[in-house]
């Protein structure tokens, strides 16, 4: 493997300096094994159902910039069914390696994502298209979603994380917050200003096509996770968000949204974490198959960050595919689709 260290590229002349599709590896679909651990990040092996939440929605029906309203009178039973089922992003971090098996992608959640373990570095850069994605009819108890993003972890287990990106699904109400004993794992949902959302998002929750960002961690044997929901948006392939992770010091990581819409964040949640471990670019997808879930082509560009936010070109290997994901890895760039009427 060439050391991907040795070029450099600005943000703004990163498309005229690189030629992304070359120098190949690790980008199999087929072979190999997921290994599996017990649950305690966004990464492991096989899911319980209800990780995310999601109103009754129409197959085919496109996501809108402020969402639709959820049915109030599943709440209920979402609640319990959450206590039972309930675990939040899916899961990758700690199960290497590609695999071509086609799981019920309901209870253990599809992938098609790429890695990248030298390091470690500062802090990682994606670029995502606002591609059009759709999840499939989804409720609270039917907890289906369709994402394309970039996770950074920040230890080797994959226990802490911060991940951001696209996603398109049933998103909670402004304030949630919801803790499972059984499971040992709390959830917190907030709403940045400026995220565009109409009332009803805010006070019971919608369905939506969002731009967003989580952390995750691990304390007392418990793992905690705070999502940030930063932009209601519709998809629009010609544009692009442009993503940055990265360690700006003093026990600060800063998550910076260029591009379709511009924001800044700041997690203290990871202070302990100064450096990447290693980081994974790609698409997942909750729920059952053939259930409208769609996703057109994308690719994402994929970066690593040095200083001053130096782009970082990087290897791309194949991570974890399954069927009926599509999945490839180029140099600075995974391009992932999931066929269907998008």
């Amino acid at each position: 493997m060439r050391s991907a260290a040795k070029k450099t590229a600005s943000r703004a002349n990163r498309s005229a300096s690189w030629s992304r599709k070359c120098s190949v590896i690790g980008t199999t679909g087929q072979g190999g094994q997921v290994a599996t651990t017990t649950r305690t990040s966004d990464f492991n092996g096989p899911r319980r159902r209800a990780k995310k939440f999601f109103p009754d929605r129409k197959a085919g029906a496109g996501a809108s910039g402020d969402g639709r309203p959820h049915c109030a009178s599943a709440r209920g039973a979402f609640l319990a069914t959450l206590a039972v089922l309930g675990v939040f992003f899916g899961s990758v971090l700690t199960a290497r390696s590609a695999s071509a098996a086609a799981p019920d992608c309901a209870n253990t959640h599809c992938y098609s994502v790429g890695q990248y373990t030298i390091g470690p570095h500062l802090g990682a850069h994606a670029s995502i298209p606002l591609t059009n994605m759709k999840s499939g009819p989804a409720d609270y108890v039917n907890a289906n979603h369709i994402n394309s993003e970039m996770w950074v972890a920040l230890d080797a287990s994959g226990n802490h994380y911060i991940e951001a990106g696209i996603l398109d699904g049933f998103q909670r109400p402004d304030g949630f917050h919801y803790c499972w004993s059984s499971s040992h794992l709390c959830l917190y949902d907030s709403f940045e200003p400026g995220n565009g959302g109409s009332p009803t998002c805010v006070s019971i929750g919608c369905g939506a096509y969002e731009i967003f960002w989580a952390d995750t961690s691990v304390s007392g044997g418990t793992q905690y996770q705070y999502k940030h929901v930063v932009r209601f948006l519709s998809p629009d392939p010609s544009a692009r968000e442009n993503i940055n992770i990265y360690y700006a010091g003093s026990g600060k990581w800063t998550i910076s949204f260029t591009g379709a819409y511009t924001h800044t964040d700041t997690s203290t949640i990871e202070s302990a974490y100064h450096q990447t471990r290693y980081v994974v670019w790609g698409a997942e997808y909750q729920g059952p198959k053939n259930n409208g879930e769609c996703g057109s082509p994308a690719a994402i560009g994929a970066e690593m960050l040095g200083a001053n936010e130096t782009l970082i070109p990087v290897e791309m290997a194949t991570r974890r595919i399954n069927q009926p994901f599509t999945g490839k890895g180029y140099l600075s760039e995974w391009d992932w689709s999931l066929p269907g009427s998008c």
